[in-house]
């Protein structure tokens, strides 16, 4: 009640102070202080015992988050601030809440106007900043846009953030509170946590910073008593957060908590009822975050050609080429993030001074150690940079992306704090000299890192929009689904633009034989009565500028259709008007089949007056003359035909988004191309029977319709294994909030105390016998699956899979063995129509390929395969001539379609869908779907599962 009652009255002094705010508005700033008063005051109470707090804990509460708002201010707006992939997120944010309130729950792939491409990035692989504006999309009583939301999120992550380190230095040094005070301001203000955000639009890097504290006091407790239960409950659900926020800022924290078991292992301080907790801390990580590991592991990326010798080259080359920078003043511009990513002096100076009079040595000295190996990596140090970045596993290469500063350093400022605290918390400040001058030590470095802050502020300002001008990039007719969405499928449909697209025109029906293009949403019955609109020219005047102007009627949608005239144009095709902003690059927006003049781009785009009044289309051409296009004399440049849209008398009508539903008029078999990004999980249903999902040439969702009319429904409730651990990390999630919340103050101190005693009495007497057993099932799991290969696993292998529809001359693989330059593959050509080919290449010598093989797209394939090469040797030598077969034999749907005399190379690593090892007689991946894979007249499974491509 006390909680809701300061809040209520400012809201209604703002409804009353405020004109025109709805009472809404006003709930919503009422709802949003009530919701923040809680975080800060659970965050202030679990120092203390869940005891009340001290004024002078709340003046130094509120101190801290005055210079926490201060180092966020400029985000304080109803606006847009930032670019690119500012942009993105809030689109990827828009989306989420979108379908939320119309009502779909969980959420995995984008499905609404914002992200009709069925985008998953933020939404796998960082859900907590999507989860996080659900909450406060609910507390602000949904009165918020995108834009403005995401800069709530940004301002709760900040104040949160802020106040998390100070509870968390508070734990760690309860007596010394002014001190805790004063490192929580220099961490929210050191350039390590602004400069992600305000140079390089970080968002999610950003707002996993109220975590890492809690990451570093767990790491600091585990050097000085690795048997409590409070440094490996910190850690393993500090950790399980970052997952959820930014894994590979997740990932190098999972490695530093390695590295500070290690280290209370090498001082022989692990006990058994230590090890017991821990390995309890482990298990309840592994619930609160398996939703992110099954989210990617899920999408069943392909993995690619083996590249970790390029990328651990590349990111030796970036840290040699920022060379000392982290050790720098500051850019005057704020605008150089290669150098502006760094600790700041204040916190060095914190580190120095924190070692000098430590007396806590086994904390200070294993955060040091810890801070010592990220600096390694980041900070060119001759032969041992390259030779960490050159060992590093690949699967870390690829979480790290892009570069390792922007990572490294949010986490190093989190034990900054702590290395710092460590040491300056024992001084004896009975001198008050001594007291004095930390005082003004700390107040000085304060006031540094906020001079050194509005550098940065100048990004924000500079890349900052007016709530007008936000408000129109985020309406429905100027939406560019980014190049972003599709970074994690390592390609780009032939038909993505830079530039706003919509989504009947995105959508298109197929021939079921030859895969061209019959009809998109645009295309009319051949007996409707859609009619064409006027032509209209497109002229240029005498300053090479060609203008023309469209009228449009209220809410009314229209099909442009241009036709080029003369050369190839270069240059920017500028759409403007009272609600419509867009820009298109000539002669391509995008891919090679994107809206552009040239020979495959398309002709068409679609735009709508949203508004309920007459609206004046100016569309103007700008010519690039840097590229040569200067138009010369005054003429014809286009003839645009206008067509108004309506959704009755077309080929492909698109009724709605969630679910995808479109009804499809065609004379012929034919395969509906959406514009989703095909990912294992999505289901579709004709005319309300279930079809199996073909992928298309482009990598986007298709589905089997018949002649006639159909009526189509796609829709994505994922894998069972995604939506089983979603709600089990959900549930653990919920659940561990609720006993934080609850059960100290149901309970006493002492009861607490008891209730401890007790569980690790229990966890004592069964942390052996428990480890053993997992030990023991871990080794025999592991023995089955190698011993398994080893007793009888024949040369025989069975591939069920469903064929996308591909182009002809494409070929890819199915089934691959061995190794680079001593390898086999079996691979499939396709060859236009229904028709494709077997084809079998043997390293060095060459093969065969089949005859021409007629198949049904829409029906599942049995591929069988015999070889020697996917045997395995029979232990002892036991096993008859089936364990080692002659010759290739290869079936299809029972039809032998290769039978050669040639033997393969011996037996080796097996791979299904994938060609890593870069054979050149095929691509890199297969682009169907594996429906499943065993080994005919076998009772034991293959030595190792198959890599599994899509």
């Amino acid at each position: 009640m006390k909680y809701g009652l300061g809040p209520a009255l400012i809201a209604a002094a703002a409804r009353a102070a405020v004109g025109n705010l709805s009472w809404a508005q006003a709930g919503a700033i009422g709802t949003s202080l009530a919701l923040s008063l809680i975080a800060v005051r659970a965050l202030l109470a679990f120092p203390r015992g869940y005891g009340k707090p001290a004024f002078s804990d709340g003046l130094r509460v509120a101190l801290v988050q005055c210079v926490a708002a201060y180092a966020i201010h400029p985000y304080a707006i109803c606006a847009q601030v930032g670019l690119g992939d500012a942009y993105h997120y809030t689109l990827s944010l828009a989306d989420a809440v979108h379908q939320l309130r119309a009502g779909v729950f969980p959420i995995f792939v984008g499905q609404s106007r914002f992200a009709f491409n069925g985008g998953i990035h933020t939404l796998r692989t960082a859900p907590y900043f999507t989860h996080l504006g659900f909450i406060l999309d609910a507390a602000t009583l949904h009165t918020l846009p995108a834009f403005a939301l995401c800069n709530l999120i940004l301002l709760f992550s900040t104040v949160v953030g802020a106040v998390s380190a100070y509870s968390a230095l508070l734990v760690y040094s309860p007596n010394r509170p002014w001190l805790d005070a004063a490192l929580a301001a220099l961490f929210i203000l050191s350039p390590a946590i602004l400069a992600s955000l305000y140079e390089g639009d970080m968002i999610p890097t950003f707002i996993a910073m109220p975590m890492i504290p809690w990451l570093a006091l767990g790491l600091a407790l585990a050097a000085e008593d690795p048997s409590g239960w409070r440094p490996w409950l910190y850690q393993s659900v500090a950790v399980a957060a970052l997952w959820w926020a930014h894994p590979p800022t997740a990932l190098w924290a999972s490695i530093l908590c390695a590295g500070g078991v290690l280290a209370a292992v090498a001082r022989r301080r692990m006990t058994r009822i230590g090890l017991a907790r821990m390995t309890l801390a482990a298990l309840l990580f592994a619930l609160l975050a398996a939703y992110e590991f099954t989210s990617v592991l899920t999408l069943r990326l392909p993995p690619g050609p083996d590249t970790q010798a390029t990328e651990a080259t590349d990111f030796v080359q970036k840290v040699s080429s920022r060379g000392l920078a982290p050790f720098e003043p500051l850019s005057t511009d704020g605008g150089h993030l290669n150098g502006d990513v760094q600790l700041g002096y204040s916190l060095l100076l914190a580190i120095i001074a924190g070692l000098l009079v430590s007396k806590r040595l086994k904390s200070a000295n294993t955060l040091f150690g810890l801070i010592l190996f990220l600096i390694a990596f980041i900070v060119p140090l001759p032969g041992a940079t390259r030779w960490l970045w050159l060992h590093v596993p690949k699967i870390v290469l690829d979480v790290t992306k892009f570069g390792p500063k922007e990572r490294f350093y949010p986490l190093l400022a989190g034990l900054a704090i702590f290395v710092s605290v460590a040491g300056l918390s024992q001084l004896d400040l009975a001198r008050r000299r001594r007291a004095v001058f930390l005082s003004l030590g700390l107040s000085a470095a304060v006031a540094w890192s906020g001079f050194e802050a509005t550098r940065l502020f100048k990004c924000a300002v500079g890349g900052s929009f007016s709530p007008e001008s936000s408000t129109q990039h985020f309406s429905p007719a100027n939406l560019v689904l980014t190049r972003v969405s599709y970074m994690f499928f390592g390609f780009f449909p032939g038909y993505f633009s830079n530039s706003p697209t919509e989504p009947f025109l995105e959508t298109r029906l197929l021939d079921a034989h030859t895969l061209g293009v019959i009809s998109d949403g645009e295309t009319s019955f051949p007996d409707s009565a859609v009619a064409r609109g006027p032509s209209l020219e497109f002229s240029a005047s005498s300053n090479d500028t060609s203008e023309l102007r469209i009228p449009l009627k209220p809410e009314e949608t229209a099909v442009l259709r241009f036709d080029f005239l003369g050369r190839e144009p270069r240059g920017e095709l500028q759409l403007e008007s009272r609600t419509l902003d867009r820009l298109y690059a000539l002669p391509s927006s995008g891919g090679e089949k994107a809206f552009g003049a040239g020979p495959r781009n398309g002709r068409l785009i679609a735009i709508t007056n949203s508004s309920k009044r007459p609206d004046l289309l100016n569309m103007r051409f700008v010519p690039d003359r840097a590229a040569g296009d200067g138009r010369g004399a005054p003429g014809p440049f286009a003839r645009v035909t206008i067509t108004p849209f309506v959704n009755d008398g077309h080929a492909l009508t698109l009724r709605s988004l969630m679910p995808f539903n479109v009804d499809v008029h065609s004379d012929r078999e034919g395969i509906l191309e959406t514009p989703r990004v095909d990912i294992p999980g999505y289901h579709a249903t004709v005319n309300g029977a279930e079809v199996g999902i073909v992928k298309t040439a482009d990598g986007l969702v298709g589905v089997p319709v018949p002649p006639g009319t159909s009526n189509v429904h796609v829709f994505y409730p994922g894998p069972r294994i995604l939506r089983v651990t979603y709600w089990m990390s959900l549930a653990s999630w919920i659940m561990m909030g609720v006993c934080l919340g609850t059960f100290p103050l149901a309970i006493g101190r002492e009861k607490r105390r008891r209730f401890a005693s007790v569980l690790d009495a229990f966890i004592s007497r069964l942390v052996v016998p428990v480890l053993a057993a997992i030990a023991i099932g871990a080794g025999l799991t592991v023995s089955i699956r190698a011993f398994s290969g080893w007793v009888k696993a024949s040369g025989n292998l069975r591939v069920v899979v469903r064929l996308p529809a591909e182009p002809a001359g494409t070929i890819e693989p199915l089934v691959t063995t061995g190794r680079t330059g001593r390898g086999d593959v079996i691979f499939i050509k396709f060859l236009g129509g229904d028709h494709v080919s077997v084809g079998y290449d043997h390293w060095g010598f060459g093969g065969t390929v089949s005859k021409p093989i007629k198949v049904d797209f829409a029906q599942p394939q049995s591929v069988e395969i015999s070889m020697r090469s996917l045997s395995r040797r029979s232990i002892l030598g036991i096993g008859g001539p089936d364990v080692m077969p002659t010759g290739i034999r290869v079936e299809w749907n029972g039809r032998e379609v290769i039978s050669a005399a040639r033997d393969s190379y011996s037996p080796g690593p097996l791979e299904i869908g994938v060609n890593s090892i870069g054979a050149s007689s095929c691509g890199p991946r297969f682009n169907g779907e594996i429906l499943a894979v065993d080994r005919p007249g076998t009772a034991q499974s293959p030595a190792a599962p198959p890599r599994e491509g899509r």
